[in-house]
C-alpha cells in the first residue's frame, strides 16, 4: 500500500430533482403516503482524496456513486468530478498556477488558491466527464514552474460492488465484508462524517473485510433521520515523471450512502 496523506475535497452534488444543495437532501416518501418524510440537514459531500508524498502535483479522476430512495425507490446517482493541483515545490501545501488545465477535452475551473476543480452530472452541462471509458485524457497548458504536458491515464477505474449498512451502532463498532467486491485498487478509503465529526481508515487494495472499533465511533452522535454519511473509496495512484516533474495520477470511486448512528 502506498504511503498517503490526505486532502479532503468537498463536492456539491448538484442532483436536479434529488438535492436541491450540498447541505440538504431528501428520501421522498412513495406515494400515496400524504405525509412527506421530513427533510434531513446533512453534511456537505466530502471525499477523502489520497496524494502520494513528494510530488509536484496530483491530478484526480473521481466518481462519486450516491446510494439514495427516490419515490420509494432506490437508486445509484453518479457524479464525475476532476481535480487538480500544482504545488509551488515538490512536497508543498501551496499551488502554483498551470495555466488551462483539462481532461477528456474539458477545461477545469481555476480556485482562487490556483487548484482546479469540475463536477458534472445529470442536468448540468456536461453531464459527464468522460469516464465511462478506461482514459483520462489530461492536458496542461503549464505556467511558470509547471511545465506544459499531456498524458492519457489509461487505466480501469476502481469499483466497489459490494453493500454499504443502512445504520451504524457506536458500541460495536463497524465491519464491512468486501470478498471480492473491491477491483482495480491500490488501497482503500474507510470515511464516515457527521457535521464535524469525522473518520478516516486506510486500507489494502486487497482487503476482504474492513473495521473500526466502538472507540473509533464514539466521538459520533446519534442520528435517526440518514444524515449521517459513509463512504468506501478505493483509488488507485499512478506516478509519472513530466519533465524534471513527478505528478500522480489518481482514479478514485466513492460509494456512499446516507446512514443512521445508533
Amino acid at each position: 500500500m502506498k504511503r498517503i496523506t490526505n486532502i479532503s475535497v468537498c463536492v456539491c452534488l448538484a442532483l436536479a430533482s434529488t438535492f436541491t444543495s450540498c447541505k440538504k437532501a431528501e428520501e421522498v416518501t412513495p406515494t400515496p403516503t400524504p405525509t412527506p418524510t421530513p427533510t434531513p440537514t446533512t453534511t456537505a459531500t466530502s471525499t477523502p482524496s489520497p496524494v502520494v508524498g513528494s510530488v509536484d502535483g496530483v491530478l484526480v479522476s473521481l466518481r462519486i456513486d450516491m446510494n439514495t430512495v427516490t419515490a420509494g425507490y432506490p437508486i445509484t446517482l453518479t457524479t464525475e468530478n476532476a481535480v487538480a493541483s500544482f504545488y509551488t515545490a515538490t512536497g508543498a501545501t501551496t499551488f502554483a498556477d498551470a495555466g488551462t488545465v483539462s481532461v477528456n477535452s474539458i477545461n477545469l475551473e481555476k480556485q482562487t488558491n490556483n487548484t482546479y476543480y469540475k463536477t458534472a452530472t445529470t442536468g448540468m452541462t456536461p453531464a459527464d466527464m468522460g469516464f465511462n471509458s478506461t482514459n483520462s485524457s489530461w492536458s496542461v497548458g503549464g505556467a511558470g514552474s509547471v511545465p506544459a504536458f499531456t498524458y492519457s491515464h489509461n487505466v480501469p477505474f476502481p469499483t466497489f460492488s459490494g453493500t454499504i449498512p443502512e445504520s451504524v451502532t457506536r458500541t460495536s463498532g463497524l465491519s464491512i465484508s468486501l470478498g471480492s467486491t473491491v477491483s482495480n485498487a491500490d488501497s482503500i478509503i474507510l470515511f464516515m462524517v457527521k457535521d464535524n465529526v469525522t473518520l478516516t481508515r486506510t486500507f489494502a487494495g486487497t482487503a476482504t473485510s474492513i473495521s473500526v472499533s466502538a472507540a473509533d465511533l464514539a466521538a459520533f452522535p446519534a442520528v435517526t433521520d440518514k444524515s449521517a454519511m459513509l463512504e468506501i473509496v478505493p483509488y488507485r495512484v499512478d506516478l509519472k515523471m513530466q519533465g524534471t516533474k513527478k505528478y500522480a495520477f489518481i482514479k478514485e470511486l466513492a460509494a456512499v450512502r446516507m446512514v443512521n448512528i445508533n
